[in-house]
């Protein structure tokens, strides 16, 4: 029933921020690129009909 997690620790602008995956054969840049995909799609759906109308 666990499952081996992938953690990757970004520092951006003296942010940080963990980034939590399943996939183990993404690298980290892999990672922080699905991410920022993520982000970006979430923010397009604000624009478009304001889902999510707070910050997580």
């Amino acid at each position: 029933m666990y499952q081996e997690l992938r953690f990757v620790l970004v520092v951006q602008e003296g942010r940080y921020s963990v980034l939590i995956i399943t996939d183990l054969s993404l690298t980290a840049k892999d990672i922080i690129g699905l991410y920022s995909k993520i982000e970006c799609m979430f923010q397009k759906m604000m624009q478009i009909n304001h889902t999510f109308g707070y910050r997580f």
